[in-house]
């Protein structure tokens, strides 16, 4: 008993416990609230001392009957291994932030077409707290790979993505910065795989993801063009914005008042943080594809007089260019143009889209006073 290297036993028992503190020390604070890993790693630390306690408890009865420099010896190599596949386990596992989002990743796809919300609810709160740039693109990364598997899965019937679509909108407007700029363009390329998307298995909840998809586009697009911290080159992330929803009416042409809305609101929030680039760019979109899609509902024909409304309020150049749109924009009318404002001004104050309203009377009202005064110079 007194050839016992006490010391030896203490320190790797103490390097036992020791690595799971470093790792709970340097891991990210969103996942550590988000995942409950202090639970799990000190379960697994606990298993793998009770077989420490194990196996010297079962030197010391054995140096009893017989001590041998064998039998610490073995008992040394023993307590080794476990120590260093504990620490490996729990550094593999809980070590690097790129492990656990993968492995919680491989939890969310069930391989059959749908997702285990439960785990995506965590990966979305991971991807909510974390900090703006790189460790929030790990997360919509992540996103990314799912939905690619998920829209090229045979059984994907095209319903199983919202809460997904959600969190990504979630995720970035939580406290939007410039270092964002390329999760914005990740979540575009997610969703446009969304809209270009087919499910197989025809039903009547065949748009559910291209519906959420749209708004979600609007929902991303309004905060970058009211962010003024966004560089020129979310511009030209709003430009595939913008295609995309021009994509998904090409491919489901049943989507057309959707798309009309969520381009009406976009367009309208681009006018009012001078963003005339995409504001424009909108504008062009919803007149080609009203034209491409006639006769089109009234829901759309008031998004678009929604929009020619807010060109024409904001005076000057706007006003200008609208004016140039009026005689194409009045072609695609039915029955005038002047009771067309009129039920389309109806239709946003019935939905409380009061701002919108307030641009068609003005609108509505300068047209009825320049028609007059025309008549009567």
């Amino acid at each position: 008993m007194d050839a016992i290297q006490y010391d030896g036993i203490i320190a790797l028992l103490l390097f036992l416990v020791g690595v799971p503190v470093l790792v709970l020390q340097f891991m990210s604070q969103e996942i550590r609230n988000v995942l409950e890993v202090e639970k799990k790693i000190f379960s697994e630390v606990s298993i793998y001392l009770a077989i420490s306690f194990g196996i010297i408890s079962l030197a010391v009865l054995k140096s009893i009957e017989n001590s041998t420099p064998m039998i610490w010896m073995t008992m040394f190599a023993l307590l080794f291994l476990v120590v260093t596949f504990s620490a490996a386990t729990v550094l593999s596992r809980y070590g690097f932030r790129e492990n656990t989002i993968r492995r919680l990743t491989r939890k969310i796809n069930l391989k059959n077409g749908r997702l285990h919300n439960t785990n995506l609810q965590d990966l979305v709160e991971i991807g909510k707290q974390s900090s703006a740039g790189t460790n929030r693109g790990m997360v919509i990364n992540a996103l990314r790979l799912i939905v690619e598997e998920i829209c090229t899965n045979p059984r994907y019937r095209g319903d199983s993505l919202e809460n997904l679509i959600t969190g990504i909108v979630h995720i970035l407007t939580t406290s939007p910065t410039a270092e964002d700029l390329q999760n914005f363009e990740t979540a575009s390329d997610i969703l446009t795989t969304i809209l270009s998307s087919n499910a197989v298995e025809r039903n009547d909840k065949q748009y559910i993801d291209q519906f959420h998809a749209v708004n979600a586009l609007s929902a991303l697009g309004q905060t970058m063009l009211a962010h003024t911290g966004f560089s020129a080159e979310a511009d030209y992330i709003m430009m595939d914005f913008e295609e995309a929803l021009g994509l998904v009416v090409m491919l489901h042409p049943e989507l057309l008042p959707d798309v009309t809305q969520a381009l009406l609101v976009m367009g309208s929030v681009a006018l009012r943080n001078n963003r005339y680039l995409f504001a424009v760019a909108a504008m062009e979109r919803m007149l080609t594809l009203i034209e491409a899609n006639q006769p089109v509902s009234p829901k759309s024909q008031a998004e678009m007089l929604g929009l020619t409304a807010h060109f024409w309020t904001e005076k000057g150049s706007s006003r200008l260019f609208i004016e140039s749109r009026l005689e194409r924009i009045s072609s695609l009318i039915s029955p005038s143009l002047q009771i067309a404002i009129d039920q389309a001004c109806q239709s946003f104050q019935m939905t409380m889209r009061f701002d919108t309203a307030d641009q068609l009377l003005i609108m509505r009202n300068e047209l009825k006073y320049k028609k007059k005064k025309k008549r009567n110079p």
